[in-house]
């Protein structure tokens, strides 16, 4: 569990820093518009927008129910109630945690939030935009 939290640290606040992204267009790139009735990439990208619009919190409570109910995860035993716990919850909610503290240091205004990000995180967004994974 150690080794997990800790890469999912990592994980968590390079997420945080996309979906700001997606927010305030930090790097300028031109954000696709996803579709519901589109190909499975624009429908994916579709939900993805629109989980990105929930209010911070009440998503990873959405999304664990999501995962663990309608996704039948509560038949993987305590293993899968772990595992969906962790990754469809907590992570989730670290996440959203990450966007609080950003939001709560930094408040709303663009520089501001990414002059924070350089400095607790150590990340200079117009470097992060342009590296390959």
């Amino acid at each position: 569990l150690k080794a997990w939290t800790n890469k999912h640290n990592n994980y968590a606040t390079k997420e945080a820093i996309d979906i700001l992204n997606k927010i305030y267009n930090f790097v300028g790139e031109d954000i696709e518009e996803g579709k519901l009735f589109g190909n499975k990439i624009e429908r994916k990208r579709w939900l993805r927008q629109k989980y990105d619009n929930l209010p911070l919190f009440v998503r990873p409570i959405l999304y664990f129910h999501y995962r663990y109910f309608f996704k039948l995860g509560f038949l993987d035993g305590k293993p899968g109630f772990v595992w969906h716990f962790l990754q469809g919850f907590w992570y989730r909610f670290y996440i959203d945690a990450k966007i609080y503290e950003i939001y709560h240091n930094a408040g709303n205004d663009k520089n501001s939030i990414l002059e924070f990000i350089k400095n607790k995180y150590g990340i200079d967004i117009n470097e992060y935009g342009n590296t390959e994974e």
